[in-house]
């Protein structure tokens, strides 16, 4: 079973490094827009999947992976969405 206030967590940190990509774009990361909609919208600007690795998100052959190897991944993904479309990062 995945824990919620972990994803809630992961999220917390992917969003506040997207934040930061947005006020400092870098050579790796285009400007990203205050209403991108998605996690996979991300990826229009950069390797979104960058932001799961540094957030040390588990996935693959660690414990806390889940069932599948990308049961949290897919969780903290579908937060990250939830949260953007809900306009988190454009307040």
């Amino acid at each position: 079973m995945i824990d919620m206030a972990a994803v809630s967590q992961y999220a917390d940190r992917i969003l506040a490094m997207v934040r930061e990509d947005m006020e400092r774009p870098s050579f790796s990361v285009k400007h990203i827009p205050r209403d991108v909609a998605s996690f996979t919208e991300l990826h229009e600007y950069c390797d979104a999947n960058d932001y799961l690795t540094q957030a040390r998100v588990p996935w693959g052959t660690d414990p806390g992976a889940g069932e599948d190897g990308v049961e949290l991944l897919n969780m903290v993904c579908a937060e990250v969405t939830r949260r953007l479309k809900a306009g988190e990062l454009r307040r």
